[in-house]
């Protein structure tokens, strides 16, 4: 329930995003099989997925004909193989959401596509699952499941309402509060273990190769172990570069593949007195790490004494 603003937010215009990995154009229909964490009458009758010209849309149609982008609701990155195009990325408006797409390849030139949701508040629980078995366009379409695949309908229209956005925010969540039985699996390898024993303690520069390790076994894992904890440690300045798409924003790029956004104005102070090379005491929130970069939020600055 707490899922359905975030799964199946009202959308316009259909969009993409970029797939360098998707060298061939593929488009699928897809028909959804099973699905898990939802339980609202609307129903997915198809998952329409076009893959190909660095371009990867995923648009959900519901039994009403109601439209449902993903690229609208959720930071969609590449995490393609040559073998398998993926997807990944944080809800736009939470980014303890993330969600995952992939195209599984199937006999027969079929395919299957999977969607999994996972909550960074319950540790990464994945709390929710949709299946979709798909054939290429212009092959007889699939038939969906005998039993409904549910679609969330919004039932605090009068959040989206409100024009303040920290207001409709906190509308939201009071709407949808965490799960509080949520399923949360065990850590598995030393490395999570590790990162369970440390609790709220702050990650260091020390934690960075068990965490890039966790990542590449399990891009989910590494969202309940590490995702929301904090990071401090004093590293060098490698660069320091203004944000192509945020005016006031600065991305400051660390030794030791950290990266700080910030658009702090007291932090952006402090950067116009530093140069590359010097060395700074950096902390804040681990956000993501994507291309081996571990990428922080609500980054402080500070001179090394």
């Amino acid at each position: 329930m707490m899922l359905r603003r975030f799964l199946f937010a009202a959308t316009g215009v259909i969009c993409c995003v970029s797939l360098a990995a998707a060298e061939e154009p593929l488009s699928l229909k897809c028909a959804p099989q099973a699905q898990s964490g939802s339980d609202e009458p609307n129903a997915v009758r198809r998952i329409d997925i076009k893959v190909g010209g660095g371009r990867f849309s995923v648009v959900h149609v519901a039994e009403d004909g109601s439209r449902v982008d993903r690229a609208s609701q959720y930071s969609m990155r590449d995490r393609s193989t040559p073998n398998q195009p993926a997807w990944e990325g944080p809800n736009k408006r939470r980014a303890y959401l993330n969600m995952v797409g992939k195209i599984v390849p199937k006999a027969n030139h079929s395919y299957e596509y999977v969607e999994q949701l996972f909550d960074a508040r319950e540790r990464g629980a994945k709390v929710y699952e949709t299946r979709a078995r798909c054939v290429v366009e212009g092959e007889p379409a699939p038939a969906p499941a005998t039993a409904a695949v549910k679609t969330p309908n919004d039932p605090a229209p009068g959040c989206q309402a409100i024009a303040e956005p920290k207001e409709r925010l906190a509308c939201y969540d009071k709407a949808y509060p965490p799960a509080q039985a949520a399923v949360v699996e065990q850590p598995q390898k030393a490395d999570s273990q590790d990162a369970a024993k440390r609790g709220g303690d702050a990650l260091s520069d020390a934690d960075l190769d068990a965490m890039r390790s966790t990542y590449e076994k399990n891009p989910a894992r590494f969202l309940r172990d590490y995702a929301g904890r904090k990071f401090q440690a004093p590293l060098q300045v490698e660069k320091i570069a203004r944000s192509q798409t945020q005016k006031n924003r600065f991305e400051v790029s660390l030794e030791r593949g950290i990266v700080c956004g910030t658009d702090d104005q007291q932090v952006i102070s402090f950067l116009t007195n530093i140069n590359k090379g010097d060395k700074v005491r950096a902390s804040g929130v681990i956000e993501d790490l994507s291309n081996g970069n571990v990428e922080l939020t609500e980054c402080q600055l500070t001179s090394v004494n």
